[in-house]
């Protein structure tokens, strides 16, 4: 997820994955667009040349457009289906990143649900964990963020810009 860097209100955060669903690694922070692409990049590197898939929304744009052009080898594309001026039939495209809209919010708040209730995924980010307290469905089953003075935001948690890497059920701060 990218934020606008230090004049934003909002943070950048990136989570690693290993293939079993473990997280072994976030961060959050406020960075440059152009710092964050390069810290992705490091660690993507770091763990084995990871598979990046940034958000493209707003400043996302911005961070793929670096990673493409650092080389980066490994980026999410999505399929994108095209209908051209003149044309009947839909052209397919791939678009590197991935656009958050209201229906693919919605299927990536439901994939996360069923993966959780699964045990398919293994969620170790103090940030996300506080960040998902702020998480209800309202009366339309939709999923919004709502009451953040309720619980310990993520805002709260100490080390507002950091990384960090998992050992066991340790957190350690990644360098």
């Amino acid at each position: 997820d990218v934020a606008t860097g230090l004049r934003a209100g909002d943070y950048s955060t990136f989570s690693i994955m290993t293939m079993e669903g473990v997280e072994v690694a976030c961060y959050k922070g406020k960075k440059s667009i152009n710092e964050f692409a390069k810290l992705i990049m490091q660690w993507g590197y770091h763990y084995n040349i990871a598979y990046l898939a940034p958000e493209l929304n707003g400043v996302g744009e911005g961070v793929m457009a670096m990673l493409q052009e650092y080389g980066y080898p490994n980026l999410y594309y999505q399929v994108k289906k095209l209908l051209k001026l003149g044309e009947f039939e839909k052209d397919t495209a791939l678009i590197a990143g991935w656009l958050t809209t209201g229906k693919s919010r919605h299927q990536i708040i439901s994939g996360l649900d069923d993966d959780l209730d699964n045990d398919l995924v293994e969620i170790n980010n103090p940030y996300f964990i506080a960040e998902a307290w702020t998480f209800i469905y309202d009366e339309n089953n939709k999923a919004i963020a709502q009451g953040k003075g309720n619980k310990k935001s993520a805002d709260d948690i100490e080390g507002e810009d950091e990384t960090n890497q998992y050992t066991d059920a340790d957190i350690v701060t990644g360098k």
